[in-house]
């Protein structure tokens, strides 16, 4: 066999067992890296669902057991999508979910973020973060206190459906013209009783707006703009229901 003939074969050889070792370790690389994130989605699970972890467990994920944390449940399927966010992040229920010392931006998906709090506090606020984000219809981190009233509301799907049949029963929910009162109310409502930036949400005249309100003030008991607080959650409340 000739001298250049080896050196082809050596060559290939040596190409031959480069490749293998990029294999191997991208590889080990790759493995690394799943038993990271599974080991950060245990502890995750084990703080959000169910016992207590202990300090070194969380130590070892990076997590603080003296620090407080901002809980985020995303609408992210893909474990993969983790190594962008900041915090220990894992799938939670089947959701990207994690604690982070800061709230995540920019992110492309729904999100909802609680407040920091401390890691033996954190559980209740998950639960909490995951109710609000089926209520959440846009991309972007939503905090969970701009959207406390309708979580809290959701929660009660019985009662909400009492306070409306009790409080609109006059209206006939087929009636597009009875719909149209009821979204008026809501708009109205949701605008701080102001007839222009109401009317301005309808693209309709104030005097529209006006005249609806009488139009639905005759059929049922819809409170003035001086009645009490509760009395308008109460109808702020029905209404969401009844619209559906």
């Amino acid at each position: 066999m000739s001298d250049t003939v080896l050196l082809e074969a050596f060559q290939q050889l040596d190409q031959y067992t480069n490749a293998v070792e990029r294999h191997m370790v991208s590889g080990y690389q790759r493995e690394l890296a799943r038993t990271a994130r599974d080991a950060r989605t245990q502890v995750l699970r084990s703080l959000l669902l169910h016992d207590s972890v202990p300090p070194a467990s969380l130590a070892q994920v990076g997590l603080d057991p003296t620090a407080s944390y901002v809980c985020v449940v995303t609408d992210i399927t893909d474990p993969v999508r983790s190594v962008d966010l900041p915090g220990v992040f894992g799938m939670v229920d089947g959701l990207l979910t994690g604690l982070s010392p800061t709230v995540p931006r920019c992110l492309d998906a729904r999100a909802v973020a609680s407040p920091a709090v401390p890691l033996p506090d954190i559980r209740p606020v998950y639960h909490l973060c995951a109710a609000a984000l089926p209520l959440v219809d846009a991309h972007g981190v939503h905090p969970l206190t701009d959207l406390a009233p309708e979580t809290a509301f959701a929660a009660q799907p019985t009662l909400a459906t009492l306070l409306a049949t009790t409080l609109l029963s006059p209206l006939d929910p087929t009636d597009d013209f009875h719909r149209e009162l009821a979204a008026t109310a809501l708009s109205y409502v949701d605008h701080a009783h102001r007839l222009d930036h109401t009317a301005a949400a309808l693209h309709v005249h104030a005097n529209t707006v006006r005249y609806r309100l009488s139009r639905l003030r005759s059929l049922t008991a819809f409170p003035e703009d001086t009645a009490p607080m509760a009395v308008t959650v109460r109808w702020w409340w029905a209404l969401r229901e009844w619209l559906g």
